[in-house]
């Protein structure tokens, strides 16, 4: 009896984390079963995003449109992506070496500038064609959904887990292009 009067302390204490492990887990497994996120680092969806369907009001029509060529945008982008993670690696088993081919890491990052450039090109005319089967009403969310994507992009990748507002902004809050 009186193990447990002098232990009630730590016996808290593991009731309470047992608790927070507990509430980590369900979280855990919520996100994984039960909501994607729509975007996330090197991840491209299926279908267009739900939102962009939502929020364009798309009808059937431009909906089996839409991922039609979303399907063939992620093709045609399949294999650069996988050759730019190659390239990554590549990159980084190189620059790691104790002695590294800097001739080699310059031919690499030219390589994958050339892998990204080609990237951005496809992206340029999925959007275009995406944008040529927009009704008049639907042009001015669409714009708006592209401009924050560029912001999204044009981010360090340490500020894109906060948001496309927070790309430009500085220590007390100003936006130092405006300036």
């Amino acid at each position: 009896m009186n193990y447990f009067k002098s232990h009630k302390a730590l016996i808290w204490i593991l009731i309470v984390l047992l608790i927070i492990n507990a509430s980590a887990m369900g979280t855990m497994l919520y996100f994984r079963f039960f909501e994607r996120p729509e975007f996330s680092a090197g991840f491209i969806p299926e279908r267009p995003p739900r939102f962009l369907q939502d929020r364009l009001k798309l009808n059937e029509e431009q909906r089996d449109c839409f991922a039609k060529m979303h399907m063939g945008f992620r093709e045609a982008v399949a294999g650069i992506r996988e050759d730019m993670a190659i390239n990554r690696r590549e990159v980084l088993e190189e620059i790691t070496k104790s002695e590294p081919d800097t001739i080699k890491l310059m031919k690499l990052a030219a390589e994958y500038g050339e892998l990204h450039s080609s990237l951005k090109m496809q992206t340029v005319r999925h959007f275009l064609e995406m944008k040529g089967k927009i009704r008049p009403e639907q042009k001015e969310f669409f714009r708006k959904f592209i401009q924050s994507m560029s912001a999204y992009d044009d981010m360090p990748s340490h500020d894109r887990r906060r948001g496309p507002d927070r790309g430009r902004k500085y220590r007390h809050g100003q936006d130092k292009r405006n300036n």
